[in-house]
Formats: C-alpha cells, sequence, structure tokens
C-alpha cells in the first residue's frame, strides 16, 4: 500500500472509488443484465471466486434450465445454483492448470452472491482461461471480471456475447495480453483500493452471516422471509416480486 494513503488527497480519490464501487453494486443488484466476477486473495493467501448479481437474474436462469416448478424453498434453489455454477464456470491457469472449486455458498438477497474457495493455483502464472456462461441466457448480459491476487497485473475485462463469456489471457512483461476480443480496462488507484475494502467487508459479512446460531434459522435469506402468500390459494413455490 502507498504511504500516501491517508493523505487528504488520496483519501478524497480512495472515497471516490469506494463509493463509485457501492454504486455500481447497488445498480447491478436490480439489473438482469449485469454481473461481476471477483478473483482475489486475502491476507492469509487463500483464494476465492465471487459472483454477484440480482436475485432475478439468478432466478431467470435457473427457471430457463430447470424450469419453474424446479424448486420450492430457499435451499432447493441454492442447491440449482450450485449446480449451474459448477457447470457452466470453468478456471483454468497455465493451459493445463485446472483450478479446482471448494464449496460453494450462496447468499440470497436483492443482490445475490456465490462465493468459492479456489485451489490449485500455481506459483507461477503464465496464462490464465476464464469462462463464465452463468447468465449467457440473458440478453445482453454483461460481467465485469476483476482479478485482484498478489503477483498478478490488476486489471479489470468485461465478458459478453461478442467474447462468449470467455477469457483467454498470457502474461508478457507485466501485463496480460488478450488471445481473444475482449474489453479491457485498467484499473485505476481508487477502484483497486475500493475493490480490496468491498472484499473485505464481503468476507466479515460472509462470516458473520454464517454463524452456527443462524444455521438454525429455517429461512436465512430476507427476500424469501417478506414473502406475502396469496391469498385463498396455497403457494407452490417460493418466489420473489420483481424490483
Amino acid at each position: 500500500m502507498s504511504t500516501n494513503f491517508f493523505d487528504t488527497k488520496a483519501i478524497r480519490i480512495n472515497c471516490i472509488g469506494i463509493m463509485f464501487l457501492f454504486t455500481s453494486i447497488s445498480i447491478q443488484a436490480h439489473q438482469l443484465d449485469l454481473s461481476t466476477v471477483l478473483i482475489s486473495q486475502d491476507e492469509k493467501g487463500k483464494c476465492f471466486l465471487q459472483i454477484y448479481s440480482s436475485l432475478s437474474a439468478f432466478e431467470g436462469e435457473i427457471d430457463y434450465k430447470y424450469s419453474m416448478n424446479a424448486y420450492k424453498t430457499p435451499e432447493e434453489f441454492r442447491a440449482l445454483v450450485i449446480e449451474h455454477f459448477k457447470k457452466n464456470v470453468l478456471f483454468i491457469c497455465n493451459e493445463k492448470d485446472t483450478l479446482k472449486f471448494g464449496k460453494p455458498i450462496v447468499l440470497l438477497g436483492h443482490e445475490t452472491k456465490l462465493v468459492v474457495e479456489l485451489f490449485g493455483f500455481p506459483e507461477n502464472i503464465r496464462s490464465m482461461y476464464f469462462k463464465n456462461k452463468m447468465f449467457m441466457n440473458t440478453p445482453h448480459n454483461q460481467s465485469s471480471l476483476i482479478v485482484l491476487k498478489k503477483g498478478l497485473p490488476n486489471q479489470l475485462y468485461v465478458l459478453n456475447d461478442e467474447n462468449k463469456q470467455e477469457i483467454d489471457l498470457v502474461l508478457e512483461n507485466g501485463k496480460w495480453q488478450s488471445n481473444t476480443s475482449i474489453l479491457n480496462l485498467s484499473m485505476a488507484p481508487f477502484l483497486f483500493w475500493g475493490s480490496v475494502l468491498v472484499l473485505l467487508l464481503s468476507i466479515i459479512l460472509l462470516f458473520r452471516r454464517f454463524k452456527p446460531k443462524r444455521e438454525k434459522l429455517p429461512f436465512n435469506c430476507v427476500s424469501f422471509q417478506v414473502l406475502k402468500p396469496q391469498p385463498k390459494t396455497q403457494l407452490t413455490k417460493i418466489k420473489v416480486p420483481p424490483i
């Protein structure tokens, strides 16, 4: 971290970055065609993959792939999201090292996220291939990919229909060079530090939310708790009203 981080000017820049990130995430939580993928490393060296989007976006894909009657409870919905993730997300380094995923966790809400630990990062990464087709059936879908891992360039990419929701990168002279048609945006310092803060807050909230005492609740999801049953009929499926 820069020694000027606490300077007045630096504070203003980082605050703007943080506000920008939270605003972007808030906007994405209400749009079906936008999502964010964050690949990051914590202080202990563990790597995580996080996928953010609106609950409606996740519902749309699950309903399309598995039918609208495929789930009746939040737990069944989470299970289908995890199954959909395993079928549509792939991460390979150095053309041969396929990274393994830990046990995914799905946090339901207006902004829904999937969090999973990554295993198998090689010590020296020369290339990276990443595919995320979780929302490929959503028209005009776009996914922002952010890589925040020690030793790798901090760059932002956009996955969409043009590049088939995948990237193929080669590390040259300390920068990623793309072998596919993809939008590449160098991350400004304020965006980088803002992303780090959002990551730390997400990890803290994640562990607080999944304490053993909370697991005893029948529904660990605000969006499912606030639903009102339809009058004179019995609910056969839990759905969230459109935002």
